[in-house]
């Protein structure tokens, strides 16, 4: 680029897309500097900001906006204006004919609603600006068309404008617009008689029209563009590119009956993607020019009977095919010769036959392939119809499969290192691991792994059941996160069993065994066990279970029991552990760790070969900061408010360079980690890889934008803090016993088998039950749950002991609370509580009702004023600085009065019998009886 005239360089820095490129253009050499300052347009930037900066720097005749609202100071300083938008709503003084008449070409915009007033006001400045060249809706123009025939003279209109560009609305319908038929009609008609009455060319852009094919027939006089080519309709439209793209609406056809001509069409555009869309057709006769690197062809379902004639999905491909990608969605390929020069394929709901012309009666002895695409080197598939020979396929570099069934897979070594595998089911899946050793699969059911030249090899599998794992040699490390029933033929050296549950025909044995969240006994055979690491697991007792280990690590366990007859234990660790009791011969201990206030019991004789540590994780941990805390706060204000401005939810409306996280993936290699200052598009978020097995603690701090779900960073404490949602909606899960919230904003958070003790501080939180949670601590303070009030719960669904202090949370929240519920500064909330603690504690709250249900349960008020209980019981009440507490008991249940029904049922209580009133809301209980 150094050898280049000055001419050119100033072509080349006119496609420049920011200001930051012109800077390292400009500093190529001195030509390139000149070529920028002798521009007499500003570059084709893609934000209004680098536009302003560069005009505001370098003196330009024509500002060219991109269809960004540039500043007024600029736009009345520049001598032409290109591709600025004026919507109907935007009469503001400024905008007036002389402004306007800088316009190279006036381009109008469509308005939300119809108003006369409004079309009067902005078609007199079209009129009055003289431009040559105007841009608009098909609609605006027809209405423009029924200004000018009332308010311009006929000699004025042949002197307007030379040229109109008109186009179709993207998404809108023209029945809204329009009416009927006719009506839409008689529009077509007008703007045809247009080019006659106003002296000028019409160019009518349908690309982007749905369903009005039918009324190009009604502007003969028009120039009828379209980037989709109908077939039916050769003649009457001019084919032009969308960005190198040209489609062939295939609707009603099954040949292609003009192959020449539609080659020749396509020929004139010099596309480099081309797309047939409809139905499906036969191409085998046709020659797609070399020119066309892409070829898509998508199965669409009739739309009425008219088209449903030829109806099928079945696309016959070309004898000879020269593309580089194939793109099929919704379609049975047949074929008859293979395409050795497609090197990428993308494949949804597929099927492929292979067509064969046989001469007499005789079959060649030869291998016939079923996929016609046998030099692929990169291939995507969704939902796999029919099965293909991946044999064959020597070349393949990356594959990417999902949502298959009944499917053989061969992985050649070449792509091992390079596959995504999701959702397989009923298959058979080969892989060549000779180079390499580690993969991870999801979703897999009733799936057989074979690994052939393996070596230390590395499994993950995530959410599978029923699979069958075989290979050739020792596997070094193999996890199963949340499986049912695998079955693994070969020797471990390394397991990780993560909320799983195991077959008991096939036990698995492994040296070296980690066990988490495990709910249940799992048949796992430890004799063979030295090394085994419990996280998570709770009240449990284990007799002789680990009898040949020879060291024992427990973290963030409770109430469990160890029995060791053997005396073979050299080493133990207790971590954030609770209620751990040892029982047995420990004789050969030599070295014993208790860190982060564990409690323990032991032979008192061995007390003295503790080790106490009392970690601090605040001394210790490992700091990833996306950027400085000024960065975060503005990217931060500007992806809210883009989501404020977003209209129906449309992620389209969003400005994608709100994603300031350069690394989409994350690594942890330290047990203590905090992640700050992270903002994400909501397209893109984060993913946290764990280098290690097991985390003590993950903070993350000051984090707006989507979440991933990270149920799978297993760690004891996951920390939340000041964390913006700005679009709530949908739910993370946290695979940790304890899960703390500050500060967090339209959260959606959803329970899992792992979590213990939860905590939420100062947030607004939507809170999903998984069936069958036992949570242990909840605490809830300052806090708004935003929904849980429909949900149902099991009889398993359980939360021990419940803090609420000055929080608003669904009233049926309150009956999970087992054994110990306390709250604190609750004030005004009148639906009832129907408790089943065996204990409860009010402090400070104020106009409350209560519902008692068991019969043994015990409830405190302290401080609190104007509540009412309702108790079988009431000596169970104990009341200290009360006042007007009123303690209904409910053992007799009396009919109830229907005129006074609503009224009870709105306070809370169904039928009860009061104690002793003091207020009017005790007195409509009494009034409520007959």
């Amino acid at each position: 680029m150094q050898h280049l005239e000055m001419f050119y360089l100033a072509q080349v820095s006119l496609h420049l897309p920011t200001m930051i490129d012109v800077a390292n253009f400009v500093q190529v050499n001195h030509k390139a500097c000149e070529s920028i300052s002798c521009l007499k347009v500003n570059p084709w930037f893609t934000a209004k900001e680098d536009i302003e900066k560069f005009c505001s720097i370098h003196t330009t005749d024509t500002i060219n906006c991109n269809s960004f609202n540039i500043s007024k100071e600029l736009l009345n300083k520049a001598t032409f204006i290109r591709n600025y938008l004026v919507s109907y709503e935007e009469t503001s003084d400024w905008i007036t004919s002389e402004f306007c008449s800088k316009f190279t070409t006036f381009i109008l915009m469509e308005s939300v609603e119809i108003n006369p007033e409004i079309f009067s006001q902005i078609f007199k400045i079209v009129v009055d600006s003289n431009v040559t060249k105007v841009k608009m809706t098909v609609r605006t123009f027809y209405n423009f068309l029924l200004y000018i025939k009332e308010s311009v003279d006929i000699k004025v209109q042949h002197k307007l404008f030379k040229t109109a560009f008109l186009f179709f609305q993207p998404f809108k319908s023209y029945t809204t617009y329009m009416g009927d038929r006719d009506e839409t009609s008689e529009m077509f008609e007008k703007i045809n008689e247009a080019v006659k009455t106003l002296s000028c060319e019409i160019y009518i852009d349908w690309s982007d029209e749905k369903g009005f094919d039918q009324y190009v027939s009604l502007t003969p006089n028009c120039k009828n563009y379209t980037s989709t080519i109908f077939l039916d309709v050769l003649d009457t439209f001019r084919p032009i590119c969308n960005n190198g793209l040209v489609t062939v609406n295939t609707t009603g056809f099954r040949k292609l009956i003009e192959t020449t001509k539609l080659e020749s069409v396509i020929r004139n555009c010099y596309p480099t993607q081309i797309e047939f869309v409809g139905n499906g057709i036969d191409m085998s006769q046709m020659q797609l020019d070399n020119t066309i690197e892409v070829l898509k062809i998508e199965y669409i379902e009739p739309r009425n009977e008219m088209e449903m004639g030829n109806n099928t999905n079945e696309f016959t491909l070309p004898k000879i095919l020269n593309v580089k990608e194939v793109i099929s969605v919704n379609t049975q390929i047949t074929f008859s010769n293979t395409c050795p020069s497609v090197k990428k394929v993308t494949l949804e709901n597929f099927a492929c036959e292979v067509k064969t012309t046989r001469k007499g009666d005789k079959k060649v002895w030869e291998s016939i392939p079923n996929f016609p695409f046998v030099c692929v080197e990169e291939m995507s598939i969704k939902n796999l119809r029919k099965e293909i020979d991946f044999m064959m396929l020597k070349q393949l570099k990356k594959l990417n499969l999902e949502f298959t069934n009944n499917c053989d897979v061969f992985v050649n070594k070449n792509c091992a290192n390079d596959i995504n595998m999701i959702q397989l089911n009923n298959c058979t899946v080969t892989i060549d691991a000779e180079e390499h050793n580690d993969f991870s699969f999801n979703m897999f059911t009733n799936t057989n792994f074979v690994f052939l030249n393996d070596k230390d090899l590395k499994l993950h599998f995530k959410g599978c059941q029923n699979i069958s794992v075989t290979t050739q040699n020792v596997i070094n490390s193999l996890t199963l996160d949340d499986c049912v029933k695998p079955t693994v033929s070969s020797k471990v050296i390394n397991l990780i069993v993560n909320k799983s549950k195991l077959t008991s025909s096939h036990q698995i044995s492994a040296e070296n065994i980690t066990l988490c969240s495990i709910k249940d006994f799992i048949p796992i055979s430890f004799k063979e066990t030295k090394n085994v690491f419990l996280f998570n697991m709770n009240n449990f007792v284990f007799k002789n279970t680990f009898e040949n280990c020879t060291t024992l690590k427990v973290d963030y366990c409770d109430n469990c029991e160890f029995l060791f007859e053997a005396n073979k234990l050299e080493t133990l660790s207790l971590n954030s552990s609770k209620n751990i009791q040892f029982v047995g011969n420990f004789d050969s201990i030599k070295n014993c760790v208790v860190s982060n206030n564990s409690t323990f019991k032991f032979p008192s004789e061995l007390n003295s070969i503790f080790h106490k540590v009392q970690s601090s994780n605040k001394d210790n941990v490992c700091v990833t900061e996306m950027m400085t805390y000024e960065e975060y706060n503005t990217a931060k204000d500007k992806l809210v408010s883009l989501y404020s401005r977003m209209t129906n939810n449309n992620m389209g409306n969003l400005d994608t360079k709100t994603e300031t996280v350069n690394l989409k993936d994350v690594v942890i290699d330290h047990p203590n980690f905090l992640l700050k200052n992270c903002v994400c598009s909501p397209r893109k978020s984060i993913h946290l890889i764990q280098k290690i097995d097991i985390l003590n603690s993950v903070k993350i701090e000051n984090y707006c934008g989507s979440l991933s779900n990270l149920r799978s960073v297993v760690c004891g404490t996951y920390e939340l803090v000041n964390y913006i949602n700005p679009t709530p909606g949908g739910l993370i899960l946290l695979g940790a016993p304890n899960v703390i919230f500050k500060k967090c904003t339209d959260l959606g958070f959803m329970l899992d088998s792992a979590n213990r003790s939860i905590s939420m501080y100062d947030s607004s939180i939507t809170l999903n039950f998984q069936i069958g949670n036992i949570i242990e601590m909840l605490i809830i303070k300052n806090t708004t749950i935003n929904n849980f009030s429909g949900q149902q719960f099991s009889e398993k669904d359980a939360v021990v002991k419940m803090e609420i202090d000055n929080s608003h949370i669904p009233r049926n929240l309150y009956s999970l609370c087992s054994e110990e519920l306390i709250e604190r500064n609750i004030t005004d909330f009148k639906e009832k509580q129907n408790v089943n603690a065996q204990g409860m504690k009010c402090e400070h709250c104020e106009n409350i009702v209560l519902n008692i249900e068991s019969e043994t349960s015990h409830v405190v008020l302290e401080h609190c004023k104007e509540c009412s209980v309702a108790i079988k019981v009431n000596e169970n009440v104990q009341l200290d600085n009360c006042e007007n507490v009123h303690i209904i008991e409910n053992k007799q249940l009396l009919p109830q009065n229907d005129q006074y029904a609503q009224q009870n049922r709105a306070f809370g209580f169904g039928q009860t019998r009061p104690m002793f009133f003091q207020n009017q809301h005790t007195q409509l209980f009494l009034n409520g009886f007959k």
